[in-house]
């Protein structure tokens, strides 16, 4: 059986590469929009979570700008 230490560093592992994964998705957003992950996976979710955020965050923008001008 893993020790708590072991379990902490796996998932501190595990949340290192999700990070990764996710800002891919934002970088995603800002280039070409491709997932290069498999869809039945945890990666593909968290790419597609990265790039929605993006989403949002320049939808807001957008509509700022138009209620200002």
């Amino acid at each position: 059986m893993l020790t708590f230490k072991a379990k902490s560093a796996r998932t501190k592992y595990t949340n290192i590469i999700m990070q990764k994964v996710f800002d891919e998705g934002v970088e995603g957003f800002k280039s070409d929009g491709y997932n290069p992950h498999n869809p039945s996976s945890m990666k593909y979710r968290e790419w597609e979570r990265g790039y929605n955020r993006a989403y949002f965050t320049n939808l807001k923008k957008v509509l700022e700008r138009e209620n200002n001008a």
